[in-house]
């Protein structure tokens, strides 16, 4: 099943904070192998650190400068964990000028998601027919 997924930003406070909504648009089915991969590169503490960081930078994204000095880690760790990140699709790159632009990949994390949640609440009753 494919579902959509659209980006938008709205304000969510009255301190001009946007939040970025999910909204259906199309969403590949993911395989565990993947999902697996995603899940890994998230389950360290400075990657998910910096997971969340870009996720309140929103759809603009960081420079490699702001999120070092936001995080505080030497620039050869940081290279590192954005890396994995970046290998595992969780986050994307993009050079503007002479800067690199790094941004939560929302629609592979929306997609990871749904992936974890596909079967919520169908029931184990096939689960333990087919054991």
């Amino acid at each position: 099943m494919r579902a959509r997924i659209k980006l938008t930003a709205r304000p969510y406070n009255h301190k001009s904070s946007y939040i970025v909504l999910l909204q259906p648009r199309e969403i590949r089915a993911m395989d565990t192998d993947t999902a697996a991969q995603r899940l890994a590169a998230l389950g360290n503490t400075t990657r998910l650190s910096l997971f969340r960081l870009l996720v309140r930078a929103g759809t603009e994204g960081m420079n490699i400068g702001d999120i070092q000095h936001h995080l505080g880690v030497p620039a050869s760790t940081l290279a590192h964990h954005l890396r994995a990140l970046a290998e595992a699709g969780v986050v994307e790159q993009q050079k503007r000028g002479r800067e690199v632009i790094t941004s939560a990949n929302y629609e592979a994390m929306n997609g990871l998601v749904a992936y974890l949640t596909e079967q919520c609440c169908d029931g184990l009753a096939e689960v333990k027919a087919s054991a």
